[in-house]
């Protein structure tokens, strides 16, 4: 598997089953969270979805709908992080 494969900046959510259902093809562990503790789990945070997952070298890898520039853009100044 090459990293192009399952990973680019543009993806949108019509694109997310598509890719998670590679790395399950793959057999490839996932989690919800970076720290690898809550395995087979999709983070929902804020009604959207992500998961982590290690590329071959070992370096956690993470998929998701939203994007942290777009979030960024639309926080208010001083807005709490959700």
């Amino acid at each position: 598997m090459e990293l192009r494969d399952v990973v680019r900046p543009d993806r949108h959510r019509e694109d997310f089953d598509e890719i998670f259902g590679r790395l399950e093809e793959r057999g490839l562990a996932d989690w919800a969270d970076p720290g690898h503790h809550l395995a087979t789990q999709t983070n929902t945070h804020a009604g959207e979805r992500g998961v982590y997952f290690d590329d071959p070298s070992g370096h956690s890898l993470e998929i998701i709908t939203w994007s942290y520039a777009e979030a960024a853009r639309s926080r208010r100044p001083g807005a709490a992080l959700r």
